[in-house]
Parts: structure tokens; C-alpha cells; sequence
């Protein structure tokens, strides 16, 4: 296949950045463009001008979707909460699988990913933006709040017995352990304990939550 048949399609290209012919960006690959360069480069060094030359378009061509910096950055954050939030929506437990056998898989799924590099790195950034852009707290804030019903909904399919209140608390708390967890295992460097130690003691503190009653939860 010729280069050129490459770009038109917006196929990969060696170093792993893609090709679009001129003029031929789309919202979407604008967007894709753009995480792919704050993943990589960090929020610093995030400009229209990289992300414009990543999608192979000039920077007029990336305004005519994205007046402003901040418009692109609003969208972008928008888009990759959405995406994480769809995935707590479509939660759902396996034919016959057992409500703890089903949580424990959750638990170490949202942990797991917490520490994954590509992730980790991207979200991390994302914090950084929120900081420096009045928007992000916002979009943050609302993917945090959607996300904790979503994950809430998904439990009462297995706790049934529990109020919805109560499943959202704990569904704020494993998102609290899931920021923790990337926090503090996302960088490189030797621990006195890992996050393989940490994922077990998250799956009890979550089942104990769910299947105790006490006061408080």
C-alpha cells in the first residue's frame, strides 16, 4: 500500500503517529491526535500547533473544529471521561457468576487500571489541566458523580438489599482507592509494599462494606 493510500485511510505510520491527508481531519481524529500527544508529551508542551502536526493538517485546518486551546482541551477531556464512564455503564456480571466472584473481578479491573502506564500517565495530565482551566474541574466533578451511579447501579444487580445511597458511598470510596492506588503506584521506584499486596486488601474492604451491615454504610 502507497503512503499516500495510508494517510488517505489515516493509518499508522512507523513511530506510531497517524496520517491524515491534508484537509481531511475530522473532529474525532483531531481528538484522537490530541490525547495521543498529551500522553506523550504532557500538558506543558500540549500546543494546537503539535496536535495539528500529529494529524498531518495545518493548525487553520484544526480551528476551524477547535477555535481556542481551551476549546480543544474542554472537548478532549470531555471525550476521555465519557469513554470511562461508558465502561462503568456496561458493567455487568457474567451468566452465573457469583456477586463475589463478580465484585473481586471489578475491584482488581479498576485497580489494575489505575497503575496501567498508558492510563495512568494520561489521567495524571488530565489533573494537571483541571487545575489550570476553570471547565476541568467541572468535567471532572461530573465524571466522578456519574461514574459513582453508574458503578452503584451495576452493585445493586448483585446486592439488591442495599439502598442505592449506600452503594453509591461505596462506589466513591473504590474510586478513592483507585486515584490512591495510581497516585501512588503509577510512578517507577522500589516499595515497601506493592500493588499486588494492596489489591486484596481493596477486595476486602469492598465485600465487608457490601455484604456487613453496619452503621455508617
Amino acid at each position: 500500500m502507497s503512503k499516500s493510500t495510508q494517510a488517505a485511510r489515516g493509518e499508522r505510520q512507523p513511530g506510531g503517529r497517524r496520517h491524515y491527508a491534508t484537509g481531511e481531519a475530522s473532529r474525532e481524529r483531531i481528538l484522537e491526535a490530541a490525547e495521543r500527544v498529551l500522553a506523550r508529551d504532557g500538558y506543558h508542551a500540549f500546543s494546537t500547533r503539535r496536535v495539528a502536526h500529529e494529524c498531518s493538517i495545518s493548525v487553520g485546518n484544526l480551528t476551524y473544529y477547535f477555535p481556542t486551546k481551551s476549546s480543544l482541551i474542554e472537548a478532549l477531556m470531555q471525550g476521555i471521561y465519557d469513554r470511562y464512564e461508558r465502561r462503568y455503564t456496561e458493567l455487568r456480571p457474567a451468566e452465573g457468576q457469583d456477586s463475589p466472584d463478580w465484585l473481586a473481578e471489578q475491584v482488581t479491573k479498576m485497580l489494575q487500571d489505575a497503575v496501567d502506564t498508558e492510563a495512568t500517565g494520561l489521567f495524571l495530565e488530565l489533573w494537571i489541566m483541571a487545575r489550570h482551566h476553570g471547565f476541568g474541574a467541572e468535567v471532572i466533578n461530573r465524571f466522578y458523580e456519574k461514574s459513582a451511579h453508574a458503578i452503584a447501579r451495576a452493585m445493586s444487580r448483585e446486592y439488591p438489599d442495599r439502598s442505592h445511597q449506600e452503594l453509591l458511598r461505596v462506589a466513591y470510596f473504590l474510586m478513592t482507592l483507585g486515584d490512591g492506588v495510581c497516585a501512588v503506584f503509577s510512578r517507577l521506584g522500589d516499595r515497601s509494599v506493592g500493588h499486588d499486596e494492596i489489591v486484596p486488601l481493596a477486595i476486602e474492604a469492598i465485600k465487608g462494606l457490601l455484604e456487613n451491615r453496619h452503621d455508617g454504610v
